[in-house]
């Protein structure tokens, strides 16, 4: 068995999208390194994107979002339970700052265990 995530885009328009990432844990360990966001799957195939805006909701873990790399670098910690980050009321979006990336984003969990679920919503443009 497996943790289910799906990533689906109501939006993904040719400078813009919104991915909503679905987490469910069967109880077979935690969520390392999975690819939430790949530059492939939005319109005109970005080489990479830039993040607006995160929401996120989890039932009792929490997690992380990286940028891709030979070294990947964090993008956002979410604690437990949920909030909001609006990287553009902070003055600037949250850039792909890894070293030699490949434009993916990835999640990891921490506390994930048998029946949690959780929601991330990415509002972001190339």
């Amino acid at each position: 068995m497996a943790n289910s995530v799906l990533t689906t885009y109501p939006v993904n328009g040719s400078r813009v999208f919104q991915a909503v990432i679905q987490i469910s844990c069967d109880g077979s360990g935690e969520l390392a390194a999975t690819t939430v966001i790949d530059p492939a799957n939005l319109t005109g195939k970005p080489a990479t994107f830039k993040i607006k805006r995160v929401n996120w909701a989890f039932d009792g873990f929490s997690g992380s979002l990286r940028w891709n790399a030979s070294a990947p670098t964090l993008a956002l910690s979410m604690p437990t339970y949920g909030d909001e980050m609006n990287f553009f009321k902070t003055g600037a979006p949250c850039l792909n700052g890894a070293s030699s990336p490949d434009g993916k984003l990835t999640l990891t969990t921490l506390g994930m265990t048998s029946g949690d679920t959780g929601t991330i919503t990415i509002n972001g443009y190339h």
